[in-house]
């Protein structure tokens, strides 16, 4: 299987490599778990390991029936080609994708039920696809996973893929329904409301977009908080006054009593360039805006030009109990082309 790298690879010796102390790999089984130690060693790495392929593929020399051998080793032809890809070098990628969809192909068909082998074989459908994109099977092969997803972890992270590649593919409706299913299962993420707010202003769904960028902001500063390095999160170390931490005040533009918008870049109109850009804000007890962090933009935009303009608002006091308090919301631009 797979031999398009070097015609000669079933004939010649293709692990060369030791670990201190262990004796050389013999059988089947010690080859594969050698492979399994030198990912190991290497962190579970992204990246190529010519001492990991080459055990596995002695193994697979020696016992052509495993499955699992077969998945690394696709696993390890992927890792290759995406190397090549970064150096330009398209032939060869082309030749390590091909042989990876064969390994691949190879250890579903010795064990059709792992959710793993069709993820990762969607996976090289998707990054093969500067040289012949093939989204549907990739959509077919996480629809499979999904079916044999063995937990909820898995589970939210295969809906995530696949409303990736729907997004990818302009199906919004079903990016939607699969950032939904992951929001169901994890609803802290706020990098899923971005995702899915991102589906819904494509299809139009204005409120519902705002609504979940609303609340990725809100779940990011809340993370913010979570993380501080303070020791003490309820009281200021200098002062030692009790800290107030900012109320959520959602979409903050009609409390404005000053609100300045972002210079429409030339670039941006001649290309006819529109929608909505959103900047989180923090306001303090007299309306200022203390910072500001651009949670959306628009192509030819600056975001630092949409932060700078978005830091001179003004805005009413926010009053609770009596007294002003701090705001935690998003200012929203709108730009439609003329």
């Amino acid at each position: 299987m797979a031999c398009k790298n070097n015609p000669l690879a079933k004939y010649t010796k293709q692990y060369n490599c030791q670990i201190a102390g262990e004796p050389a790999p013999q059988t089947s089984e010690e080859y594969f778990k050698r492979a399994g130690k030198h990912m190991e060693e290497n962190g579970y790495s992204a990246a190529f390991d010519e001492c990991a392929f080459g055990a596995v593929s002695e193994g697979l020399k020696l016992d052509p029936q495993n499955a699992n051998g077969f998945a690394v080793r696709g696993f390890l032809y992927k890792a290759r080609a995406e190397e090549f890809v970064s150096k330009n070098e398209s032939n060869a990628a082309k030749n390590d994708f091909e042989s990876a969809l064969e390994d691949l192909n190879e250890a579903i068909r010795l064990a059709p039920d792992q959710w793993l082998y069709y993820d990762t074989r969607s996976s090289i459908y998707q990054e093969s696809g500067f040289l012949d994109p093939d989204s549907e099977k990739a959509l077919r092969d996480l629809s499979k996973a999904i079916e044999l997803s063995p937990g909820e972890t898995t589970l939210i992270s295969l809906f995530v893929k696949r409303g990736d590649l729907y997004s990818a593919k302009k199906d919004y409706e079903n990016a939607v329904k699969d950032y939904t299913e992951a929001i169901k299962r994890e609803s802290n993420d706020k990098d899923f409301y971005s995702k899915r707010a991102a589906a819904y202003e494509k299809l139009g769904r204005k409120d519902l977009a705002e609504a979940d960028f609303i609340k990725h902001g809100n779940l990011e500063w809340l993370e913010k908080c979570e993380t501080s390095p303070s020791p003490d999160k309820t009281v200021d170390s200098n002062s030692n006054q009790p800290i107030v931490k900012p109320i959520s005040g959602g979409v903050l533009n009609e409390k404005a009593v000053n609100l300045p918008k972002p210079v429409y870049p030339e670039a941006a109109k001649a290309n006819r360039i529109g929608g909505v850009i959103r900047v989180r804000v923090e306001v303090d007890e007299t309306g200022n805006v203390t910072s500001a962090k651009a949670i959306s933009n628009l192509p030819f935009f600056s975001k630092e030009d949409i932060e700078q303009t978005a830091r001179a608002a003004k805005f009413k006091p926010a009053i609770l109990n009596g007294k002003p308090v701090k705001v935690s919301g998003v200012i929203v631009y709108d730009f439609v082309p003329e």
